[in-house]
């Protein structure tokens, strides 16, 4: 991901659709072509069909942009989470603090 863009929108829009204005401003066209909604799911957040939170999005009207493509990405990424917070989680408990880490990965992965 280009580091001036937000999954292909300018960093600056994204900040000034997030900071200033939240879903009162209409997105333009192609942003809505491109699957930027503000996804009542996520409590009004400004989401795109590649986003992480995209996921557990349930806006009907975004179903255009489910694709199997989309689908095997974000399994993907969630099973690289799972496998990072199990490598935390173990140096967690090999220096002794107990099982924070695991208890946190059980409470975001069911």
């Amino acid at each position: 991901m280009d580091k001036d863009t937000y999954y292909g929108m300018p960093v600056d829009r994204y900040d000034f659709l997030m900071d200033e204005t939240g879903p009162c401003v209409r997105l333009t066209e192609e942003e809505q072509n491109q699957g930027w909604h503000w996804c009542q799911d996520w409590d009004d957040l400004l989401v795109h069909p590649d986003s992480p939170e995209f996921c557990h999005c349930r806006c009907v009207h975004m179903n255009k942009f489910r694709t199997e493509e989309r689908t095997k990405a974000q399994e993907e990424r969630r099973k690289k989470i799972n496998e990072a917070l199990d490598r935390i989680a173990a140096l967690d408990e090999e220096m002794g603090f107990g099982n924070m880490l695991r208890r946190l990965k059980d409470d975001t992965t069911t």
